[in-house]
């Protein structure tokens, strides 16, 4: 097993024991290491990235503060502030970057967010609800790990596609034809999908359908 993976498992389990880990959702690239390891038969996540995203269920939660900082730290993870944005990330070497993130509230902020339960400030994001409306339950090294269904994970990556950098673009493109691949071989999977789409806003819907135009991707 390779030692990003190790770090990771290490970091899941420094989650569970603060108390954390079922109060976030495992979102970005590494949801797809769940979906290689417990819903697909015949998929393999691109695991090309450091970066590690924990979205809190709710900012309120949980409700006593816990010594995350301290604990990431006894892992050899430094914790950095950055001073503009105010947001804290953590860092072990060139192996993993930890952040975690909250939905975005209203009509957004222009600051971030502060997570009390966490001790530090997060960056709200836009159409988290998706992801956070369709969970599903994983085990990972022995951890129950709650990440998006991989039809929300999908839709949400055609969703924000527009919104992300070019590289990060076409790598998500990747892994939206990847899992779209394994979502094809199994019963029923696709019929889940587009039910799951349809019931999206008509915006969100013309949003997806103009990425699927334009990368050829055909989800209906």
């Amino acid at each position: 097993m390779s030692t990003q993976r190790e770090t990771f498992h290490d970091v899941l389990a420094v989650l569970q024991q603060i108390g954390l880990l079922p109060h976030l959702m495992l979102i970005g690239s590494w949801a797809e290491y769940a979906y290689e390891t417990n819903y697909f038969s015949s998929f393999e996540a691109n695991l090309q990235t450091r970066d590690v995203d924990f979205l809190l269920k709710s900012l309120h939660l949980p409700e006593n503060k816990l010594n995350l900082i301290s604990a990431l730290e006894d892992r050899d993870f430094i914790a950095v502030t950055d001073p503009l944005t105010e947001i804290t990330k953590f860092f072990k070497g060139g192996t993993l970057e930890l952040e975690f993130l909250a939905r975005e509230l209203g009509s957004g902020s222009s600051k971030p967010y502060h997570a009390r339960g966490l001790g530090i400030n997060v960056e709200g994001l836009r159409h988290m609800d998706l992801l956070l409306d369709n969970p599903i339950l994983c085990k990972i090294n022995g951890l129950d790990v709650i990440v998006p269904a991989p039809h929300a994970y999908i839709l949400h990556k055609l969703l924000i596609n527009k919104n992300r950098r070019s590289e990060k673009r076409d790598k998500d493109i990747r892994s939206v034809i990847k899992l779209l691949e394994a979502v094809s071989q199994m019963p029923g999977e696709l019929g889940f999908l587009r039910a799951l789409f349809t019931s999206l806003p008509l915006k969100q819907r013309k949003n997806i359908q103009t990425v699927c135009g334009e990368r050829h991707i055909d989800i209906t």
